[in-house]
């Protein structure tokens, strides 16, 4: 998986903004971010604005997918078990880093929001996430903490300049 999400960022970065072509056979849930700086972007970065920019937009008592939290509910949703990320930079007119992450299985299925999208529960010492598939919390801290772990693996050292 984490080779598909290299290669997506790869074609991204290529293409430089311009809309590649579909990868129709894939069939995991996909995220993409794109950062304007050529420096390569952190997993604090994507997080912000996959998790923190998108969850207050979560309506939890009636919860549906939307374009404003597609990237948020992907990424908390409970039955995804395995992910992979990948990173890529463009030095073209548009430049920036480009950050794939694809999901397994996918997440974001209508009519199954309430089963896998937890409203957070701040109650444990220090202020922590609690977590786990009961449906009493989200997003786990595990996956916050992989994601975190897959990010620092992920360093952008494929450039292209267009």
């Amino acid at each position: 998986m984490t080779d598909y999400a290299r290669l997506k960022a790869l074609i991204l970065a290529w293409y430089d903004g311009q809309v590649p072509p579909e990868n129709g056979d894939i069939k995991f849930g996909e995220n993409v971010h794109w950062f304007k700086s050529q420096e390569g972007a952190n997993a604090s970065d994507v997080i912000e604005d996959w998790y923190f920019n998108e969850e207050p937009k979560w309506n939890y008592q009636e919860p549906r997918v939307t374009p404003e939290t597609q990237e948020f509910s992907q990424m908390t949703w409970n039955s995804t078990a395995h992910f992979g990320c990948g990173q890529a930079v463009s030095e073209g007119t548009k430049g920036g880093t480009y950050t794939v992450c694809y999901y397994d299985p996918p997440g974001n299925v209508v009519g199954q929001e309430k089963q896998n999208v937890f409203e957070p529960s701040y109650n444990n010492v220090g202020g922590e996430t609690s977590g786990g598939g009961t449906g009493t919390s989200a997003p786990s801290p595990g996956l916050l903490r992989a994601f975190i772990s897959a990010q620092r693996g992920i360093t952008p050292s494929l450039k292209f300049q267009l």
